[in-house]
C-alpha cells in the first residue's frame, strides 16, 4: 500500500482487557491514470476526425477504386469457379474408353498392267 499512494492511518484504543477497538482509516491520493487514458483518447479521436476532413478523395479516385475492387472480385471468382470445376471432374469417375478397332488388312493390290 506504501506504492500507490494511499495513506493510512490507524488508531488503536486499549479500554478495558475486556474491550479493543481499532479503527483504519484509508486516504487515497489523487488517482491520475483515468484522466490520462481519457485525453489519450480525445486526442486520438481528434487525429481521427482531422484525418476525415482532410482527406481529399475525388470522385474520380473513388470510381477508380470501386472498379478496381470490382476486378479483383471478378477474378477471385473466377478462380473459386475454376478450383470447384476441376476438383469436380477430378472426383468424378471417368467413362471406359472404347477399345480401338481392330486393324483392317487391305486386299491386295492387283498387279500393275503394262502400258504399251
Amino acid at each position: 500500500m506504501s506504492n500507490d499512494g494511499d495513506y493510512l492511518r490507524r488508531t488503536v484504543t486499549s479500554e478495558p482487557v475486556v474491550t479493543r477497538r481499532e479503527e483504519v482509516y484509508v486516504t487515497r491520493g489523487a488517482n491520475t491514470a483515468g484522466w490520462w487514458i481519457a485525453a489519450l483518447v480525445a486526442v486520438i479521436a481528434i487525429v481521427g476526425v482531422i484525418f476525415l476532413i482532410s482527406n481529399n478523395n475525388t470522385q474520380a479516385q473513388l470510381q477508380a477504386a470501386r472498379d478496381q475492387g470490382a476486378a479483383q472480385a471478378g477474378l477471385e471468382n473466377a478462380t473459386t469457379n475454376a478450383q470447384i470445376a476441376a476438383s469436380q471432374a477430378s472426383a468424378r469417375p471417368r467413362p471406359p474408353r472404347p477399345a480401338p478397332p481392330a486393324p483392317t488388312k487391305a486386299p491386295p493390290r492387283p498387279p500393275p498392267t503394262a502400258r504399251r
